[in-house]
């Protein structure tokens, strides 16, 4: 499931704008998938994407992706939604009229249902055949000023969620050869540093090797394969990863700079060290309101590492659909707390000390 939040402020007049606004809504052009786009008042809030189900899609299979997407909704405090599906009729018409009547139950107005395919939409909630025959209304997205007001915004939409994945695959071939060669050098290095002066110096070398980073892509250069792997090593720390992940703030411009970072660190990475950078991109993504890419990367990121404490506690705001909002209510601190690993507990009687049977 995509999700996205913190829209940018596009003006959606009608079906054409949305259909033209929602490639940059979520990063791509979408096929076979159902929309929302939630509301609160007049402003477009947040969007979710999912996948239309197959044609032989168990109802409860059908019923559960419903129900996931109304709460990630309603866990917004939006006012009402609008759904978009791509698709044929078949696939398409029962899904949007399932989740009009659970959008609806719940107490959210539902504002429009659009169906689109081979260039044309469908609205079922319109019944004037003059704007919207039963053959469908043809449209280019090209009319509507939404594509340039989105690129202004600094919105982009690849052709294909094939494209938007790959913009966080990891690299390979001679280049990810390199990167690891120099991640076996650099860990020997940083042995050698723990070994000379400590946690501190091992603390300090962190510090100094992300703030050098951060300056690096500031002046919008990129890293060497010595510079990636000595980080990657360094944010094996959890101290020094910390420190890197409170280094994340700003105003969106600025933010922007360290989800660069990270996503260039993280395509470049080794094997066993994808989880740390992995994990501050998404967080530095959430915060510029990609929890899709966000939820790809943490994907990858826990398959390297399943256990990495701040992926996982980042996938789960990612899947729960937080905004970045909370985070000046609560601050990250608290939020990790909720959602950070479950500690498993011991039984009583192991923990008074009884042998198991």
């Amino acid at each position: 499931m995509t999700n996205r939040l913190s829209e940018p402020r596009l003006r959606l007049r009608g079906p054409v704008d949305v259909l033209a606004a929602i490639p940059y809504l979520i990063g791509y052009q979408p096929t076979d998938s159902v929309v929302a786009l939630a509301m609160r008042g007049r402003r477009l809030y947040f969007t979710v994407r999912d996948d239309l189900p197959p044609d032989d899609a168990p109802p409860g299979i059908v019923a559960d992706a419903m129900d996931e997407m109304l709460d990630m909704v309603l866990r917004q405090r939006v006012s009402g939604v609008l759904f978009v599906a791509y698709g044929s009729e078949e696939r398409a018409g029962p899904v949007l009229f399932g989740l009009r009547d659970a959008f609806e139950d719940a107490g959210l107005a539902v504002l429009e249902l659009l169906r689109a395919a081979d260039g044309r939409y469908w609205s079922y909630i319109c019944a004037n055949p003059d704007c919207c025959p039963p053959s469908g209304t043809p449209y280019d997205v090209h009319s509507s000023p939404v594509p340039a007001e989105a690129t202004v915004a600094g919105c982009v939409a690849l052709p294909d969620r094939d494209a938007y994945e790959a913009l966080v695959r990891p690299e390979d071939g001679p280049r990810l050869a390199s990167v690891i060669r120099a991640t076996a050098a650099a860990g020997d290095r940083k042995r050698e540093l723990a070994r000379s002066g400590g946690r501190r110096a091992v603390l300090l070398a962190g510090h100094e090797a992300i703030d050098r980073a951060l300056g690096r892509q500031f002046e919008s250069e990129r890293l060497d394969d010595e510079e990636v792997a000595w980080l990657t090593v360094m944010l094996t720390s959890q101290a020094v990863r910390d420190f890197a992940l409170s280094r994340i703030i700003g105003p969106p411009e600025v933010v922007e700079v360290h989800r660069a970072l990270w996503m260039d660190v993280f395509r470049r990475a080794a094997p066993d060290h994808v989880a740390a950078p992995g994990s501050l991109f998404a967080f530095a993504a959430w915060r510029c309101g990609d929890a899709t890419l966000a939820r790809l990367a943490l994907e990858r990121a826990l398959a390297d590492s399943p256990r990495h404490d701040l992926g996982v506690v980042m996938h789960r705001i990612v899947v729960s659909g937080l905004p970045p909002s909370v985070l000046e209510e609560f601050g990250f601190d608290q939020i990790r707390q909720r959602y950070g690993p479950r500690r498993r507990r011991r039984s009583s009687s192991r923990r008074a000390g009884s042998q198991p049977a």
